[in-house]
């Protein structure tokens, strides 16, 4: 049976180092109809030059250079000029095991599924395969898999005028699969690692710029807002909101005041989800006890 075109999309950005494991992983699929889409937003290393060499070994990679305008205008100019019926991101520091297309896309054509998904060696997820439902009840605390566009492969009807947010530097993917997961009716989850995810430690989720966390809260807030108020989902989505608030507290520590004022709006949050005690524990201490909170996240930090 002929095999359906995938379209990978990789951003580039200063990823010199990493570049060539991630190219070579994803021309070494055991799926071989794909396209290889390599947008470099304005790189000012040699990962231009290196996808340009690739492209003149193999006919299936297309590369794209752009002014530097951040992973979303990258991803989004990817998505206009793709061509296949199947759709992945892969982060260009990042790199896949060699079944890694064909592992999503028969889990995506034998489910019957929306969305098809794998582990990844960054969340090593706990959950056994199997079939999540999309509806008002899903938990995105429990279900950490769908704050990345990595990992994962859609129809393309299915992202058919649906873009990233090129206003926001951080949660700019959990938005984008949020919006996608309204359009669902059923993903499926396959526990195996098949995505190897690097910790760059140039990558803005690393960053201590709580300039940048509030882009989160404000993609946190914005998919809370796409379901029912009181739901599973509204609450969990509420609840990631305040996580993100706790790590913007981490770095500024002047917004104490105004994080308080947002756990009085959304304190059930933490009473109907499902969330480690932990992390409960530390949003009470920074709403009630903001002095002793740093005390306690040290504790829990050390151990």
């Amino acid at each position: 049976m002929e095999q359906d075109m995938i379209s990978v999309i990789v951003p580039v950005y200063n990823t010199e180092k990493y570049l060539s494991d991630c190219i070579d992983s994803l021309l070494k699929q055991t799926y071989q109809n794909l396209e290889l889409i390599l947008v470099d937003d304005g790189s000012t290393d040699h990962s231009g030059r290196i996808c340009d060499e690739y492209s003149l070994k193999d006919e299936r990679i297309k590369v794209i250079h752009k002014k530097n305008e951040g992973v979303s205008s990258a991803r989004n100019l990817g998505l206009q000029n793709c061509n296949g019926k199947y759709i992945a991101f892969v982060d260009s520091d990042d790199f896949v095991t060699k079944n890694y297309l064909e592992l999503l896309c028969q889990n995506l054509l034998n489910y019957k599924a929306d969305i098809s998904i794998c582990n990844s060696s960054f969340t090593r997820y706990k959950c056994k395969s199997g079939i999540v439902v999309c509806d008002n009840q899903l938990n995105h605390c429990k279900y950490t898999f769908l704050y990345y566009t990595w990992g994962k492969l859609f129809s393309k009807q299915l992202l058919e005028n649906v873009y990233f947010d090129t206003d926001l530097t951080i949660g700019e993917d959990s938005y984008f699969i949020a919006q996608l997961l309204k359009r669902s009716k059923y993903i499926y989850y396959d526990s195996t690692i098949a995505y190897i995810y690097r910790q760059n430690p140039t990558s803005l989720t690393h960053t201590d710029n709580s300039a940048y966390w509030n882009t989160a809260l404000l993609a946190w807030d914005r998919i809370s807002q796409l379901y029912e108020e009181g739901s599973i989902a509204y609450w969990s989505a509420k609840l990631t909101y305040m996580k993100r608030f706790r790590q913007i507290v981490n770095v500024d520590r002047k917004v104490i005041g105004r994080y308080q004022k947002e756990f009085q709006k959304n304190k059930k949050s933490i009473f109907f989800v499902r969330e480690s005690l932990k992390e409960k524990i530390l949003i009470l201490f920074l709403a009630y006890f903001p002095n002793m909170y740093f005390k306690v996240y040290q504790i829990f930090k050390r151990s």
